[in-house]
């Protein structure tokens, strides 16, 4: 049997914040099917791995340890996409740059929170895969600061689309690429670049299916 997959399927359970006898009940097995299963006692099966896949919304190269993407796309996961990781940093600077130039609180606050609940985001579900104690970190429980988290990040976001489709009123705040290569020469074509390679990959999921 393969060690991975009773780790990863395990793992995503504890990541979403739901208890072993509710995925047991939605994935249709018993608690105790489930439970042999995230310890290894149990051989799953082609269907099993399949609706368990389906329900975490990953790959099922993922879940047994194949792939490293849990959906199938190499967005950001091999740091020579960007020429090392170091350059995300230089991108999240530029942003950061660009917020403090916004002499306009309607630009800077939402720009700036949404900024940190991402950076929240990212940090919390990292640690905690990363197993240890993340309680020694995280106060709140995992499934509701994720949500919490969420529907800020939602709000902040609908308060600059509101600026960004306002007619009038808007920031003088003028960026265009051009401005953005004279300005930050070294450090504008790495933004573009992920922009590129991220529309590049999200492009096929937003393709209407063929009849």
């Amino acid at each position: 049997m393969d060690c991975s997959f009773p780790k990863n399927l395990a793992s995503l359970r504890r990541e979403r914040g739901i208890s072993q006898k509710k995925a047991a009940g939605d994935l249709h097995i018993s608690q105790a099917l489930l439970s042999h299963y995230e310890k290894g006692i149990r051989e799953r099966g082609l269907d099993f791995l399949c609706r368990a896949a389906d329900y975490y919304g990953v790959t099922a190269d993922y879940l047994l340890g194949r792939s490293q993407s849990r959906t199938g796309y190499q967005v950001l996961e091999k740091a020579e996409e960007l020429d090392g990781r170091r350059e995300l940093c230089r991108i999240l600077w530029l942003l950061y740059e660009l917020i403090d130039q916004a002499d306009d609180d309607r630009l800077r606050q939402p720009a700036d929170a949404y900024m940190r609940l991402a950076l929240y985001r990212m940090a919390r579900l990292f640690l905690e895969a990363c197993g240890g104690q993340p309680d020694e970190l995280f106060t709140l429980p995992q499934a509701a600061a994720a949500a919490a988290a969420d529907g800020q990040m939602q709000l902040q976001a609908a308060r600059l689309c509101r600026l960004a489709e306002a007619e009038s009123g808007r920031p003088a705040l003028y960026i265009s690429a051009e401005r953005l290569l004279t300005d930050y020469p070294n450090i504008s074509p790495i933004l573009m670049g992920l922009i590129q390679k991220v529309e590049t990959a999200l492009g096929p999921q937003l393709e209407p299916a063929a009849d």
